[in-house]
């Protein structure tokens, strides 16, 4: 599947990364799917491209995440609270983030 939309945000880039990762990171790695994220946002920036969903994510996602995990460390990225989470409950964190972000997309009633 390629993906050309002109309006693609990194929110919908996730639902295409999630069916078939590997096509866009080399391995199944929360760490890898950070620097792909953040290298999405720095072009956004770069080329001053926003999207309202995607700021929301931005913004919001560790502060969503955090207190549902209370018992965990604070001052850390979400990459490391999802570690973490796993870590905690025994789950993999690749499809863990997956399966949050599909709650913080409902609860926001993003795309």
């Amino acid at each position: 599947m390629t993906v050309t939309s002109k309006n693609l945000t990194l929110l919908k880039l996730l639902e295409y990364i999630e069916q078939r990762p590997q096509m866009y990171i080399k391995e199944k790695k929360l760490d890898l799917l950070e620097s792909f994220i953040s290298g999405y946002f720095l072009c956004q920036t770069e080329n001053t491209i926003s999207s309202p969903d995607d700021m929301t994510f931005r913004s919001e996602f560790y502060n969503w995440i955090y207190p549902k995990y209370q018992y965990l460390t604070n001052d850390i990225s979400w990459v490391e609270l999802i570690k973490q989470i796993s870590k905690k409950e025994n789950k993999d964190e690749f499809p863990l983030f997956f399966e949050l972000l599909k709650d913080f997309k409902k609860e926001k009633e993003l795309i």
